[in-house]
């Protein structure tokens, strides 16, 4: 079952739910910065960072669309340039198991290109993802429909080395999207039905964990 997210900033309430997600190794397993023990302290100052930013990054939590908006995870974008008119997504941890059916990342995926877009008038986004993060990539794969590169064996964790997928999107290619439909999920997903039913091969070994839950 989709379950719908909103976004909003932090707040005090949010910091034990942070502090535990930051000391969960399994939810770094496959980022791309890895794992490392935080405190307590130095987490309430991230959250204070994540506040008051500078105007070169951007973070929102990922919270339940109702009337308690409890946070599920968070996301980012960084490197925010009006000069060069680009910013990069810079995270998306879904750290509520029962949120990782991969709406609530499509859907911040969506969010953070809108706001790029839409919001700061940006004219491009980059993202980059793990190899293994098959469901970044499935719709990563899917929406943008390409990559610029792929950076073999850069990243390691726990003895395994993995590639770096790089990916980007203009703002005439994201309104080409829009035209198509391909910003909404349920579309996506049908897309993705009809993909299977015409035997086409399109990055299959990506949406392993996406076909069991929806198709």
């Amino acid at each position: 079952m989709k379950r719908n997210v909103i976004w909003r900033g932090f707040e005090e309430r949010d910091l034990d739910f942070v502090y535990r997600c930051k000391n969960d190794k399994s939810l770094s397993k496959l980022s791309l910065n890895g794992f490392q023990p935080i405190s307590y302290e130095e987490v309430a100052g991230w959250i204070e960072k994540c506040v008051h930013d500078d105007g070169t990054y951007k973070y929102w939590v990922i919270c339940t669309d109702d009337e308690f908006q409890n946070i599920v995870g968070w996301c980012s974008i960084s490197q925010i340039d009006f000069v060069e008119k680009k910013a990069s997504i810079h995270g998306i941890t879904i750290a509520n198991a029962r949120y990782r059916d991969g709406s609530a990342l499509f859907s911040s995926v969506i969010h953070m290109v809108d706001y790029v877009f839409e919001t700061l008038g940006l004219d491009r986004i980059d993202m980059k993802c793990l190899s293994g993060q098959l469901n970044s990539r499935a719709f990563l794969d899917l929406v943008l429909q390409k990559n610029e590169r792929i950076d073999e064996k850069v990243v390691c964790r726990d003895g395994v080395c993995h590639d770096v997928v790089s990916y980007s999107i203009h703002r005439e290619e994201y309104e080409l999207l829009k035209k198509n439909g391909l910003v909404d999920f349920d579309v996506c997903v049908s897309k993705l039905k009809d993909q299977k039913r015409n035997n086409m091969d399109f990055h299959s070994n990506c949406y392993i964990s996406l076909c069991k839950t929806y198709i």
